[in-house]
């Protein structure tokens, strides 16, 4: 058994939830990430018999959403857009800044397991170009300056003290059962962050 009972029966609540068992693929995928830091091909198989399904319908829906990560990555991700609204504001340039800063590669993950940096196709916000996301969470438009800033704030720069597991927590926000716990969602409900 991959997941956790806890996990189990989170599952259990969704798959009670929704008259179509795929309508709780999705969140019940959140949940695995959440508690494994990214989709383990265990513990889809293990979603799958959960929900009297083919561990395919599984695998379909976490290889179509790029938000659930069929790889391990660090403890936060850092996704840039450099589609055009963002790449024509600098996003190219923003894009290499935060790899150098970050001394992590783009696609990578730094070498202390802290984050991952993807370039990332359009996120939506073309009126906050150039833009980033961590966590599931917007930011811009960004200067230099305001990358630094934020990075710190995120405690993402290299030897900047312990750094809280974000994919776990936006992941359990998307799950739709972060009111399970008692702690404040990190992630809004519309998909959104904080603005910058």
């Amino acid at each position: 058994m991959t997941l956790s009972e806890a996990a189990r029966a989170k599952i259990a609540l969704l798959k009670s939830r929704y008259p179509e068992r795929k309508s709780a693929v999705a969140p019940s995928l959140y949940l695995l990430q959440a508690e494994k830091g990214y989709c383990t091909p265990e513990g889809m198989e293990e979603i799958a018999e959960m929900l009297d399904l083919v561990p395919a319908d599984v695998l379909a829906t976490a290889s179509f959403y790029t938000m659930l990560y069929k790889e391990p990555v660090g403890r936060k991700v850092v996704d840039v857009c450099t589609n055009l609204a963002c790449m024509v504001n600098g996003s190219d340039a923003l894009l290499d800044y935060i790899s150098q800063k970050l001394n992590t590669p783009v696609n990578g993950v730094s070498p202390d397991g802290r984050c991952t940096l993807h370039h990332v196709e359009c996120l939506g916000y073309c009126d906050r170009a150039p833009m980033v996301q961590i966590d599931f969470r917007a930011f811009g438009p960004l200067t230099f300056a305001d990358v630094d800033e934020l990075l710190a704030a995120e405690k993402l720069l290299p030897d900047s003290g312990p750094v809280e597991n974000g994919v776990e927590e936006s992941s359990l926000d998307l799950s739709g059962l972060s009111h399970l716990t008692d702690r404040k969602p990190l992630v809004n409900g519309n998909g959104g962050g904080h603005e910058r």
